[in-house]
């Protein structure tokens, strides 16, 4: 399971706040005849860029010591969660669980979550605020760099509390969209033609759940996509809830690696959209 799917489920609206008289875009995807595709009105709501590295001795009060002395400013509430792990693990002899620690901003829109093999920066779409883009725009810092640089200021840390710092092996890049029913479809007949994955299903009827997944590889990454219908239990309204993850070895650096994952998920999302679909949300060449 992974860091995303373990945050608490927002009602989130559809959409890009409007900057001026420019759309917030996010979507660049490269179609096969090597044109760059942009969306300008996307139904982003979460990006999670991931560090996994070997263990160090990175214990929740560590993290809290971290916290109270150089994020309490930028992070001001904290929470504990189950640590995340790629299989399921069993805790024996009555022992306690590893923990991750959670920093989040005050308006909840970013959150660390930490732990003794992982380090993840999560961005989650909050009312209406802007996404701030996966790469930098102009003076707008990007979720990369953001990411980049929180880990940068912790590995500081550590190395000087602990005389050891953070060795990524492994990165891991997590992009969440939702398509809200009310918003961007009326029945699932219309759903079907803006996802034609969908547009096979033998169900009837106007409301069938939807739980697809599939994994495979692509550009030298490990991928997977999920769709699944999920319904927010303040109002009872219905998304079709899109994941998409893309996992790697490091590679040269972590910037350029997490820009070719990136590179990647856009393309998975655009070749999973009908042409209906990216008009919707605005698609430019």
């Amino acid at each position: 399971m992974g860091p995303s799917s373990l945050l608490p489920v927002r009602h989130v609206p559809v959409g890009c706040k409007v900057v001026g008289k420019v759309l917030e875009a996010r979507r660049v995807g490269v179609g096969s005849m090597g044109v760059a595709r942009t969306l300008s009105n996307p139904p982003i709501v979460e990006v999670v860029c991931g560090f996994f590295f070997p263990p160090i001795a990175v214990t929740p009060l560590f993290v809290g010591k971290y916290w109270a002395e150089k994020k309490e400013k930028d992070f001001p509430r904290t929470d504990l969660q189950p640590a995340v792990f790629d299989r399921p693990s069993v805790v024996l002899g009555g022992g306690v669980s590893p923990l991750r620690s959670w920093l989040l901003s005050s308006d909840e829109d970013l959150v660390l979550q930490i732990q003794p093999d992982r380090f993840y920066l999560n961005w989650r779409r909050q009312g209406d605020g802007a996404y701030p883009h996966f790469e930098d725009r102009g003076e707008v810092t990007g979720v990369l760099s953001r990411s980049i640089a929180e880990l940068s200021e912790f590995s500081a840390f550590t190395r000087e509390h602990l005389g050891v710092a953070p060795q990524p092996r492994q990165l891991e890049l997590t992009k969440v969209d939702f398509l809200e029913r009310g918003k961007l479809w009326s029945d699932f007949a219309e759903l079907r033609r803006l996802v034609p994955w969908l547009a096979a299903s033998p169900v009837a009827g106007d409301s069938p759940e939807v739980a697809l997944t599939m994994n495979g590889h692509r550009a030298g990454f490990r991928v997977a996509i999920a769709l699944r219908t999920m319904v927010n239990p303040t109002d009872l309204s219905v998304a079709l809830h899109i994941e998409t993850r893309i996992t790697g070895a490091v590679g040269t650096d972590p910037r350029t690696t997490f820009t070719s994952m990136n590179d990647v998920a856009n393309d998975m999302f655009f070749d999973l959209l009908s042409e209906e679909a990216r008009r919707r949300f605005g698609e430019t060449t």
